[in-house]
């Protein structure tokens, strides 16, 4: 028995966020705050609904829902984190001289980067919590665990910063192209290219440290054999 998660992302997730000021209207953190509470209440009253139809007592109904506050709070965090950075985006543009179509377009491209990000780390939680299933389903020893969560958590850690590093190159390309003038196509071309050997690079280097756990489990379930 229990009810549903944290309170996901709706709307405002997708947001672009931060156009500058165009006085009068609602600001966009104020939006994103008034999104999320509402997000919230929907939540909060979907969990008691389902709950209260399951039976459930008040005090695991009460555990799930602060369980649900306590996830969307740390949702909404970085939502506000990721609108902040889209604003700071946006003005670091116009201050370069970009006019605000242009600034829009690269707040555009950061909240597309911002949303790979998301999904790098819902897939490395979600790969976390399989080698612990399967760590336990295997009867290793709890020591054993410890220690493919931690091989785990140094291979998703390796993974993001190539993420960021191809990111960064991709970037870096598309700026050098431009200021030379080149077009989209060829801005495009060079891109794709620096995209091409990031991913060489980080498959080499994912292939060494998969190798590497190998033969640790290998090594690990040879000591359990020794010591029987």
């Amino acid at each position: 028995r229990g009810g549903g998660g944290g309170g996901g992302g709706g709307a405002v997730s997708e947001g672009g966020g931060g156009g500058g000021g165009s006085g009068g209207g609602e600001s966009p953190m104020s939006l994103l705050a008034r999104e999320g509470e509402k997000e919230l209440q929907a939540a909060l009253q979907k969990v008691q609904a389902d709950m209260e139809s399951q039976g459930c007592s008040h005090e695991e109904i009460g555990s799930q829902l602060a369980s649900v506050r306590e996830s969307h709070a740390a949702y909404m965090r970085q939502q506000r984190q990721m609108l902040q950075e889209r604003e700071e985006v946006y003005k670091e543009a116009i201050a370069e001289g970009l006019t605000p179509e242009a600034a829009k377009a690269r707040v555009q491209a950061c909240a597309q980067w911002q949303q790979q990000m998301q999904r790098l780390q819902a897939k490395h939680q979600a790969a976390m919590q399989k080698t612990h299933h399967e760590a336990e389903a295997a009867g290793v020893s709890t020591a054993e665990i410890k220690r493919r969560l931690e091989a785990q958590r140094r291979l998703q850690q390796a993974e993001a910063e190539a993420w960021q590093q191809k990111m960064r190159a991709r970037q870096q390309a598309a700026s050098e192209a431009a200021e030379k003038g080149q077009s989209a196509a060829e801005v495009e071309k060079a891109v794709k290219a620096v995209t091409r050997a990031q991913d060489a690079a980080w498959a080499e280097r994912e292939a060494a440290l998969l190798a590497a756990e190998g033969v640790a489990r290998r090594e690990a379930a040879e000591a359990v054999v020794r010591r029987c």
